[in-house]
């Protein structure tokens, strides 16, 4: 059973708005889990609910991920941006919920959305053809968020 008692959680005021853009202005990240042998990092397409703090995903029971979160509960969670170079690391403490029980519809159907968005490009869900689909909550322990813009332009500068 998981851990429910989260030691250090993020206060949502401690993000500023400008990470807080940069979370959801994006809809894919690398979520990254381990066991006693490994590290398993997958892209998974995620929802930011900025009132909880928290990333929300699908996974399937079974997979790795999902795995490696029943024995677990740390993760590490990553979003980047290319240009300009931007990157969001968080680490985390992972609820494995059930679909069917909770409140959970509004972040079910905005999940749905945002696979189904994706016309054309193969979600990481679809492509996994075994195990129940099943919903998992990150919550967010800390976080670094560094933009390198003002690193680039000073070093022009110079």
């Amino acid at each position: 059973m998981l851990d429910k008692e989260f030691k250090n959680p993020v206060r949502i005021q401690d993000m500023n708005k400008a990470i807080k853009s940069f979370i959801n202005k994006h809809i894919i990240g690398i979520v990254s889990t381990s066991n006693d042998r490994s590290v398993h990092a997958v892209p998974i397409y995620y929802h930011y609910i900025d009132h909880e703090n928290a990333f929300y995903f699908f996974t399937r029971t079974a997979s790795k991920k999902y795995s490696n979160l029943e024995k677990n509960n740390k993760a590490s969670f990553t979003i980047f941006n290319e240009d300009p170079p931007v990157v969001f690391t968080a680490d985390c403490e992972a609820e494995l919920l059930n679909i069917d029980e909770g409140n959970y519809s509004d972040i079910f159907i905005k999940l749905v959305e945002i696979h189904s968005s994706q016309l054309g490009y193969p979600t990481p869900i679809s492509t996994m053809a075994e195990g129940l689909l099943t919903l998992v909550k990150l919550n967010i322990i800390d976080f670094n968020y560094k933009s390198y813009i003002q690193d680039i332009n000073s070093l022009k500068s110079s």
